[in-house]
């Protein structure tokens, strides 16, 4: 591959998972840098880079995980979806960045059914690469759509005052079926 750095996912055969070790393997994110063409990368003076692993989870009344097999009706259609949206563990983290410098955000989706459509409010994505790699051509949109196991590489450029607050939202994806039963959700801020 011409990719300098390949990011993916540990997998493991499907039957012989059960819901929880499914959730194990998904939050597990690997990079594998190739040495010398970072060094010419970081000569050119690159762009930061950020990883997002972008997972859910959920918690009963007692405050004790959710039971990986609960999800009612809602549940078996579309698979079971935590009450709370984590990035690299944590909810609503902050990412700093410098105003108009460029980072290239590897994102992964780990979590096991929940659909991201990230979205900052009219800001502009560049789509670089996704899990087939690097891509000819870059494409730009407002929004982008990460599927449960799916990576995307982007460029992202903060614009604004020192100080100044991106929020970065996960929007709602029509998977048919009454599946607009979430809200949008503020997953990140971006300062």
């Amino acid at each position: 591959m011409s990719d300098d750095e390949l990011s993916f996912l540990i997998v493991t055969r499907q039957d012989q998972l059960t819901d929880e070790a499914a959730h194990d393997v998904l939050n597990r994110f690997i990079a594998v840098r190739d040495a010398v063409a970072r060094f010419a990368r970081d000569a050119e003076r690159a762009p930061d880079e950020v990883t997002l692993v972008l997972s859910d989870i959920g918690f009963d009344d007692a405050g004790t995980l959710e039971d990986p097999d609960n999800g009612d009706a809602t549940g078996m259609v579309f698979g079971r979806e935590g009450t709370y949206v984590l990035v690299n563990g944590k909810t609503r983290p902050t990412l700093r960045a410098r105003s108009g410098a460029p980072q290239r955000w590897r994102v992964v989706n780990s979590a096991k059914s929940r659909f991201f459509v990230l979205n900052m409010d009219g800001f502009v994505f560049t789509i670089i690469g996704g899990d087939g790699g690097l891509q000819e051509s870059a494409t730009t949109t407002e929004q982008v759509l990460i599927t449960p196991g799916e990576r995307v590489d982007l460029i992202v450029t903060p614009t604004g005052a020192p100080g100044t607050e991106l929020v970065v939202r996960s929007m709602l994806h029509n998977r048919g079926y009454g599946s607009f039963f979430r809200n949008v959700e503020d997953i990140l801020t971006v300062r």
